[in-house]
């Protein structure tokens, strides 16, 4: 896991402008099989910009992109080697649902055991709010 600073920017950042990207990113998913769309929006740790990703199914299910990598594959396209601040993942059902283990994997090279991960359904007032260090605590690391 990284080790870096959270800019003044990033930390001006709030989750309900977070949460009001990521249900706009969910709108623009591409779910016609599981038809649980996803969105997710993350604050850049380095520079405070906002950057989102819908999931985009595949029919070849191994295909499919996850919200969550989608989001962190434009960051790094804009700005390189990103820490992320915070992260919202929201869905378009009444349950609640944490990123995936790929996901999760994935974010290792790019976050921080203590920061929060806001989980949110369709209801604005129903989410949860996670450490990723809880979510993968042994995480896989060269």
């Amino acid at each position: 896991m990284r080790n870096y600073e959270i800019s003044k920017e990033a930390q001006q950042v709030g989750v309900d402008y977070l949460l009001k990207c990521a249900r706009s990113a969910c709108e623009n998913a591409f779910a016609p099989y599981s038809k649980c769309k996803v969105g997710v929006a993350l604050c850049s740790a380095k520079t405070g910009k906002v950057y989102v990703g819908c999931n985009v199914e595949n029919s070849s299910y191994g295909a499919t992109i996850c919200a969550e990598r989608n989001a962190i594959t434009t960051a790094v396209s804009a700005e390189g080697d990103i820490g992320i601040a915070s992260l919202v993942v929201v869905n378009n059902t009444d349950r609640r649902f944490t990123p995936c283990g790929i996901c999760l994997e994935f974010m290792v090279e790019f976050i921080k055991k203590d920061i929060k991960i806001y989980v949110y359904s369709r209801k604005d007032d129903d989410f949860e709010v996670f450490e990723y260090g809880h979510l993968l605590p042994q995480a896989f690391i060269l």
